[in-house]
């Protein structure tokens, strides 16, 4: 709630500034206008949604706010430098090449620091900004709202001694300024004492507030001010809109009974304005203040021309439409509702904080029948099993998953259609775009997050379930960007065995087709420490022609000759892949990164993986990954800031490494080249949508 509070008071606090600015260049118009504008301000400050324009002026300070408040990272220092463990991304520590014990040692220190923090994070999660600021506004608002009740019920009491004159209008003693109070019944209350000539003026000065419907103007006002208390604009906004409602009105009096007046009027404020007022700072209540600046506008009141009225609607229309719209990249773009079966598959994306803790003496085949188990299979009553949900809605009131994508037939006979959480269930969300650096929340946070997309959308989370209770302790949102088709995206066992799925026993498609491949000599070799074996391993690149199609392939082997990953493209497809070679800041741990492009009219999809080769064929570890897609006819977001993000995430990749193999327009690549400049938001930015970086240098 705060946070939304902030960004409405920010939002406010920008539309005041413009319109102070626009009130001095409207100086010489009627105050009407200036009025006017002050409900523009209203609007921002009691609305926290608009329409979206591309006029908008916060299409400007968006854009100049990421590129200032959101700096990027200095492309030489690359995130995530040091390489993240198989196990850390869900595979086991046989497969991944690393030992029982020392799989066993990790998670037991993770263990240990989980336990030491806990209490720590539970004191630190209460006292933490957001709630200290929550309970900050919520005293300040207190007092708002009760010096409103108690200045209500203050002027009630002296109201009692008001006499009926007619209609609704009360004479009362002991004032010298009227005044209207109330909202759905207002009453105009005046001075016993005042003259038969100055009440006629005063009177339509009155009736003018009603009919206008200022008395609910100004309890909206307060209201406004009430929730931003904490805001100095607002306060200026409010006495500055007062001042214009005030003198807006006077002016109308004038031109209704003539300029001939002005003399006669202005003494009259001025008398009024020297006895003691029976009102001064209530909601419901307003009278006539400062009188110094009325009289003066009173005085120097003249008719006003055609041009200045032209103008004068022209410059309100404008900047009601530019300052009352959103940004136009926070416009929801409908989105196809993915396919029921559209299961994310994503295997290897289990944070440590939330997976199941091993016992120490648990084999490592029991190890992975209770990480990795498939929901169907035979599993002991007391067993987990992870996995990964498309999660739609969670029902608050039930506290339970009431909507999700069930990923396969055999998960319907085990589990129901609605997943309660336990107890002591834990909720983390991943903030980060390029690895698993999930967060434990609140339930109410991590609803929050589920809630801001469509309800129709997919969120892949990680679940945990006991099923001994059929209960979820444990879940994780792989991304809170989901909305913008941006999430941390792994690299599968399968996926890297992909290429070498027509090989012998090992993988190794050369023992297969030695024909063609025993026929070619590599194009080039290079040797790097890129793999968990000892030595240094060779990097063999092929490219040839075979079944009327090019193909071009990577071969790595470890010392021994052994097959440890086989890259392979060719030119029969729409998407574009490049396997790249590289350092960490150029001369750190070797990578490979692995980059996939599909650009289609009006959807596409762009991913990149960052990772080392293991001890075994088809074992990794990975350093970084992510994915963003967009569908300008779906229910996604199109961020352009987030795309943006995305570029400059691979560029620091790109940066310090060189082109193994490629293929880009059904064209195979070989060629060691650095395509830092090359693949950038400035080239590959989907066309279907705007561009508010069209023409900057934003690389």
């Amino acid at each position: 709630m705060i946070d939304t509070i902030l960004k409405m008071s920010a939002t406010g606090a920008v539309v005041i500034c413009i319109v102070l600015v626009l009130r001095l260049c409207l100086r010489r118009a009627p105050k009407i206008f200036s009025y006017v504008l002050w409900l523009i301000v209203l609007f921002r400050l009691l609305c926290p949604v608009s329409v979206a324009l591309p006029v908008s002026v916060f299409n400007l300070i968006s854009s100049a706010q990421n590129s200032i408040s959101e700096k990027l990272p200095v492309r030489e220092h690359p995130v995530n430098g040091e390489a993240i463990p198989a196990k850390s991304v869900g595979i086991t520590g046989e497969e991944s090449g690393a030992s029982k014990e020392d799989v066993v040692t990790e998670e037991s220190s993770v263990s240990e620091h989980l336990a030491e923090s806990q209490a720590a994070m539970e004191v630190t999660s209460l006292w933490s900004w957001k709630n200290i600021a929550l309970l900050i506004w919520l005293i300040g608002v207190c007092v708002m709202a009760g010096y409103a009740v108690v200045s209500i019920l203050q002027l009630h009491k002296k109201l009692k001694h008001a006499s009926l004159d007619r209609e609704n209008i009360y004479l009362l003693e002991g004032i010298s300024s009227p005044f209207v109070a109330g909202v759905l019944r207002p009453r105009i209350y005046l001075p016993c004492d005042l003259e038969e000539k100055e009440r006629t003026y005063i009177l339509l000065h009155e009736k003018t507030h009603i009919r206008r419907g200022d008395p609910l103007f100004r309890i909206l006002a307060y209201v406004a001010l009430t929730l931003h208390w904490f805001n100095p604009l607002v306060w200026v906004a409010f006495f500055q809109s007062g001042r214009d409602m005030e003198m807006s009105c006077d002016e109308l009096v004038l031109r209704r009974l003539g300029e001939e007046i002005r003399c006669d009027y202005s003494d009259s404020l001025l008398a009024m304005a020297q006895g003691k007022r029976a009102v001064g700072f209530t909601p419901l209540a307003f009278g006539e203040g400062d009188t110094g600046k009325r009289i003066k506008n009173v005085l120097n009141y003249k008719k006003v021309t055609a041009q200045t009225l032209v103008i004068g609607v022209l410059v309100v229309a404008l900047a009601g439409i530019a300052l009352g719209a959103d940004a136009v990249e926070n416009t929801p773009k409908n989105r196809q509702s993915q396919e029921t079966d559209g299961f994310v598959e994503m295997k290897n994306p289990v944070p440590v904080d939330t997976q199941q803790d091993e016992q120490p003496d648990a084999s490592p085949q029991e190890t992975s029948e209770t990480e990795g188990n498939v929901p169907g299979q035979d599993e002991p009553e007391d067993s987990a099993v992870i996995a990964t949900l498309s999660v739609r809605t969670i029902s608050r009131s039930a506290r339970c998953i009431d909507n999700y994508v069930m990923p396969d037939d055999d998960w319907e006979k085990n589990y129901d259609s609605e997943l309660a959480f336990a107890e002591d269930c834990e909720f983390y969300i991943n903030s980060s775009r390029t690895t698993m650096d999930a967060k434990e929340v609140s339930f109410s946070e991590f609803v929050d997050a589920i809630d801001a997309g469509d309800p129709i959308l997919n969120k892949p989370c990680i679940v945990e379930i006991h099923n001994d209770d059929k209960l979820v302790h444990g879940i994780t949102l792989i991304s809170e960007r989901y909305m913008y088709g941006v999430s941390y995206a792994t690299v599968s066992e399968g996926h890297l065995y992909s290429g070498a799925m027509f090989g012998d026993a090992n993988g190794d498609p050369l023992a297969v087709y030695p024909a063609f491949y025993g026929s070619l000599e590599p194009l080039c070799t290079e040797h790097m420490d890129i793999a968990a074996t000892p030595g240094d391993e060779t990097i063999a690149i092929y490219s040839g022609v075979a079944d009327g199609g090019s193909h071009g392939d990577v071969f790595i082997r470890d010392a021994d000759g052994n097959l440890l990953y086989h890259y392979a493209v060719n030119d029969s497809g729409r998407c574009w892949q490049n396997l790249y070679a590289g350092r960490i800041d150029g001369a750190g741990d070797p990578y490979l990164l692995e980059l996939n492009l599909e650009n289609r009219d009006t959807s596409g999809e762009y991913s990149f993986y960052v990772y080392s080769l293991g001890a075994e064929n088809g074992t990794f570890m990975q350093i970084a990954g992510s994915r963003i897609e967009w569908n300008q006819t779906g229910s996604l977001l199109y961020d352009p800031d987030e795309m943006l993000m995305f570029f400059h995430e691979l560029g620091h990749y790109l940066h310090s490494s060189h082109l193994l193999v490629g293929m880009e327009d059904q064209k195979i690549r070989t060629e060691p080249v650095c395509d830092e400049d090359h693949y950038t938001y400035a080239n590959f930015a989907p066309k279907c949508f705007p561009d508010p970086y069209e023409g900057m240098d934003v690389r």
